[in-house]
């Protein structure tokens, strides 16, 4: 790509997150992009379509970075890991999140993005679906799939992202370090049992 052609179009979606940080989404016009990127129409409409267009370049890019942060661990191997032995200094992807505060806070926070919320739950899934080939307790002793793989990456997606805008919601109360911890506890860990304490108000 052009050097000018990255340039116009990063300072047309640092714009647009500027704008985002006081004005909802849906009341943004091309013209506050225009005026705060400092560009005219002309300049705009070479780039992009519409502001929907802008804002699908602005998941994209961050969803590229995201990509970086969850191939990490497989960054030096090819070769199988076993999630026993895999130590949170190998995993990115809080650290990722935390380095970049200010974008996830402002895409996952309330109000959210609803675009980027779903592309990033596509993306951790497509992840795991396409470029990771998780082998379930049992596969390797049956023949027969217990559990549907399908399922378990829509399941795995949708508790990382949980606990992702977990913490985004709860102002990052917690380290990188100590969500990366608590992730493989929650990975590593079976659950044997569970006990009811009895109806509760919700």
């Amino acid at each position: 790509m052009d050097p000018r052609v990255k340039r116009t179009k990063k300072a047309l979606r640092e714009a647009l997150l500027i704008l985002l940080e006081h004005k909802l989404y849906h009341s943004i016009t091309i013209t506050d992009i225009m005026r705060t990127a400092e560009f005219n129409r002309a300049t705009f409409y070479a780039h992009y379509m519409d502001k929907d267009d802008l804002l699908t370049d602005v998941i994209e890019n961050a969803m590229n970075e995201l990509l970086d942060s969850l191939r990490n661990p497989f960054a030096h191997s090819n070769e199988t890991i076993d999630l026993q032995q895999l130590t949170p200094i190998k995993i990115g992807l809080f650290e990722h999140i935390y380095r970049n505060i200010d974008f996830y806070r402002l895409m996952l926070g309330d109000p959210k993005i609803p675009e980027f919320t779903e592309r990033m739950f596509e993306v951790v899934k497509q992840f795991y679906a396409s470029e990771i080939s998780v082998v379930l307790e049992g596969d390797e002793d049956s023949k027969d799939q217990v559990i549907n793989k399908d399922l378990y990456h829509h399941y795995y997606a949708s508790s990382i992202l949980g606990m992702i805008i977990f913490w985004v919601n709860n102002n990052f109360q917690y380290t990188p370090e100590y969500m990366t911890e608590q992730l493989l506890l929650i990975i590593k860990h079976k659950v044997n049992r569970v006990t009811h304490f009895g109806k509760r108000d919700l």
